[in-house]
């Protein structure tokens, strides 16, 4: 699974016409799709924007 993938839809927080809204997967590697998917997003990590470890920033500050 590409890192992009699970990325697509966090992409700024979500917040933008063109996120991902759908992942079409084959049935037949559905579980190992999904299983890969979900590890991947698990470890997205979120916080500080400004932080490099961290993947996902809020889009503005209150």
């Amino acid at each position: 699974m590409r890192p992009l993938m699970a990325q697509s839809r966090r992409r700024n927080g979500a917040q933008t016409c063109v996120s991902a809204n759908r992942i079409y997967v084959q049935s037949a590697i559905h579980d190992d799709f999904a299983e890969k998917f979900t590890d991947r997003v698990r470890h997205l990590s979120v916080g500080d924007g400004f932080d490099s470890e961290v993947a996902i920033g809020p889009l503005i500050d209150a």
